[in-house]
């Protein structure tokens, strides 16, 4: 009994070691990854995107203002719809590309005609 409970202790140590040198495919439903959002004013607000099944949804603040939306990711050949709301009322909808789990990037186009960029993942751009 002794002997088969440090095996199952030993190979689970074994596989969560190799799980963190791997890493995990691109399943929907299984990440949280950080989402940017550049409003035409200049304003930048943070926070995460979540995956869950077939649709991503973000929040972001930057303690003033918050903003939440969903988009659906795209496939290799069509784009991602997204929405997004805002705290301040403003709303916007608009395509995102390469819209992965891991990254992703696209634009609103806002109710009062301005855009607002978002990145998340691996495809923010460390400035």
């Amino acid at each position: 009994m002794v002997i088969g409970l440090t095996r199952l202790v030993c190979v689970t140590g074994l596989a969560a070691t190799l799980a963190n040198c791997s890493r995990i495919p691109d399943v929907p439903g299984f990440a949280t990854v950080p989402f940017i959002l550049q409003l035409s004013s200049g304003e930048h607000l943070r926070g995460n995107v979540t995956s869950r099944l077939l649709r991503r949804y973000f929040f972001v603040t930057d303690g003033r203002m918050n903003c939440s939306g969903t988009f659906h990711p795209s496939g290799a050949e069509t784009q991602a719809s997204a929405t997004l709301h805002c705290s301040n009322g403003q709303r916007g909808v608009g395509p995102a590309a390469g819209t992965s789990s891991f990254a992703g990037a696209g634009t609103f186009r806002m109710d009062d005609g301005s855009d607002a960029i978002f990145q998340y993942g691996d495809a923010i751009r460390h400035e």
